[in-house]
Order: structure tokens, then sequence, then C-alpha cells
């Protein structure tokens, strides 16, 4: 599973502690967003997609500069698979529902403050 935190440039950045219920939504407007990655090779590249569509997700820490943390937990997580390039959900595809995720306490790559693609 994958956390994203985005801080767009013209907008207001996203203050941990926060929590987000997830009640549907796309993944290019999303600013605090679980994203769920089957089949992923060493360059990233995955095949399949998934986003957080049900659930509530809280974070307790996310640094903005490279080589940061993220910390938080998340619960009752209903993840659709989804077409991140096209922003919608993968007609026909699954779902993969998890009870609990964390706490987790990681590392991360900070983009520089770029948007999800």
């Amino acid at each position: 599973m994958r956390v994203e935190v985005v801080y767009p440039n013209a907008e207001a950045p996203v203050v941990p502690p926060i929590t987000r219920t997830f009640t549907g939504g796309g993944y290019q407007a999303c600013r605090l967003c679980a994203v769920f990655h089957e089949g992923c090779n060493d360059q990233g590249e995955c095949q399949k997609d998934y986003l957080a569509q049900q659930g509530t997700l809280t974070v307790e820490r996310a640094d903005r500069a490279s080589l940061g943390r993220i910390i938080g937990s998340a619960s009752n997580v209903r993840f659709v698979q989804w077409d991140l390039e096209n922003d919608r959900p993968v007609t026909g595809g699954g779902c993969v529902e998890i009870g609990s995720i964390g706490p987790f306490n990681s590392g991360w790559n900070a983009d520089g403050g770029m948007p999800p693609p």
C-alpha cells in the first residue's frame, strides 16, 4: 500500500495529525490518498492499481522534506481497482478490503510538491 499526502502549490498544505474518511472520489484531486498496488516490478510499474473509496486513514506525521517520514494507520479500507492515468474505476475491476493497516512508520520520497500524475 502507498499512502500519498499531496501538497499542491496553490493550496494550503495538509497538516497532520489529520483523519480522512474515504467516501469515493478520484485520484487526481486527492490530497490525502491511499493507493494499493499488485504485481509491481522493480521499476515500480504495476499490473493493477487500487484507490481507497471507503474507510478511514489517520496520518500523525508527514514530512515535506525528501527522505522524510510518514506515520499513521487506517481501518476498514475498501480499495477499488482504478485507472490512475484516466482517473476512473476499471470497468469490471476488482476490489481489496483490509480491516486494519498499521500503525505504519515509513520513509518516503518527497516529490517536490508536484500533484499526482
